[in-house]
């Protein structure tokens, strides 16, 4: 399941600080030794894409941030922590992540509308 660009871009404003996602995955991959272009390697992305992950300029789709956490062997509660802002909003995107899809999308296109 891929989250629509507009919708992640609603997310993104309301709750990630990802500045700190970025310097979570440079400070991991450091840890382990290896370069950006061998890590962009083994997730399926550029090595200039993933340059643009750990400066915190995007944050990649979900299914690669899983990649991301497998590889450099963390969680992705690792990278995702101190993004998400305050516990109150935590806990508005615990549930907003456990709705079914359906509902998912619904509820973040009201969201993006109300962005607009």
């Amino acid at each position: 399941y891929t989250i629509p660009r507009e919708q992640i871009n609603v997310l993104r404003r309301m709750y990630m600080d990802i500045i700190s996602f970025g310097n979570r995955v440079r400070a991991a991959r450091e840890r382990l030794g290896i370069t950006q272009e061998d890590l962009a390697a083994r997730v399926g992305m550029s090595p200039s894409h993933m340059s643009i992950v750990e400066r915190g300029v995007k944050v990649p789709r979900m299914d690669t941030v899983v990649k991301l956490a497998n590889e450099l062997d963390v969680s992705a509660d690792y990278l995702f922590q101190d993004s998400v802002a305050r516990s109150r909003n935590n806990q508005l995107l615990s549930t907003i992540m456990d709705l079914p899809d359906r509902e998912r999308d619904r509820l973040l296109n009201m969201a993006a509308k109300t962005q607009k």
